[in-house]
């Protein structure tokens, strides 16, 4: 996978962002699913 210099950098570096943020939520989600299901848990 190359790297496309101006416009095309910006849009390949947006969507490796987006995938960023994606992972970030998918895992939040998963950790606050946990913390349900273990209501005993200590924070």
């Amino acid at each position: 996978m190359k790297i496309e210099e101006g416009r095309d950098s910006r849009q390949g570096l947006r969507e490796f962002a987006w995938r960023i943020i994606a992972g970030a939520v998918g895992l939040l989600a998963q950790a606050i699913q946990e913390i349900f299901k273990n209501p005993q848990l200590d924070l």
